[in-house]
């Protein structure tokens, strides 16, 4: 016979917005990697080679952070992976505030340049609880049926 899709849950609402301000960070991150550069070196945490890896490598993880949120594969691991990625960004944020540091955010590259503070400070936590609630919360939801509503 024929499946019937299973309706949207809370959670594909959550997952489809992180993918979407995962894509629209990586996209502001691949046009310009000299300014995600500079951004990564105002930081202050890192200098050298480990800081152009850094800068050359985020855009793809953003991207393929937000093609995984958006497949039909396990969402759990993936919002592990997003939370320990918006965990570490909160803390390097926290971090520079705290030191008194005046820089931009670098959150979504060229797109917008904001200065660290209370805005910055509550997007990124807010990111990491919400991708951390999406990873804990799955482990109660039934498992994941693409095209079924519960495993017809």
């Amino acid at each position: 016979m024929f499946a019937r899709t299973r309706r949207p849950t809370i959670i594909d609402a959550v997952r489809w917005c992180v993918a979407a301000i995962l894509l629209l960070a990586g996209a502001g991150h691949v046009q310009n990697p000299h300014l995600v550069l500079h951004d990564v070196l105002n930081y202050e945490l890192m200098i050298g080679i480990a800081a152009v890896w850094i800068a050359i490598l985020l855009p793809f993880c953003e991207f393929a952070l937000a093609a995984l949120l958006l497949s039909n594969c396990s969402h759990r691991p993936v919002f592990a992976l997003a939370a320990l990625m918006f965990g570490i960004f909160a803390a390097a944020q926290w971090s520079a505030w705290s030191r008194g540091l005046v820089i931009d955010c670098g959150c979504l590259g060229g797109l917008s340049r904001r200065p660290i503070g209370a805005w910055s400070l509550l997007f990124l936590s807010s990111l990491f609880a919400v991708s951390a609630a999406g990873a804990v919360a799955g482990r109660w939801l039934p498992p994941h049926h693409p095209n079924t509503v519960n495993g017809d």
